[in-house]
């Protein structure tokens, strides 16, 4: 299998893994990442942070409040 299969794959794989989490534990998972990413942004005084718009069952970054 090349590089580009595999990363594909692995893709695939997580996005399933993802999919199977249950809806609660993702919202409480998604929580405590935005928690600490707003408080590494506070303590570091960050003044720019690059950040994407998630998709399906990716962390949902709109909980971060600073």
């Amino acid at each position: 299998m090349n590089i580009v299969a595999e990363k594909k794959a692995l893709r695939t794989e997580i996005h399933h893994q993802r999919a199977a989490v249950e809806s609660h534990f993702k919202s409480d998972y998604d929580r405590r990442v935005c928690y600490e990413l707003a408080t590494l942004i506070t303590e570091r005084n960050c003044q720019v942070v690059h950040a994407y718009l998630p998709m399906g069952t990716e962390i949902d970054l709109s909980l971060i409040h600073i």
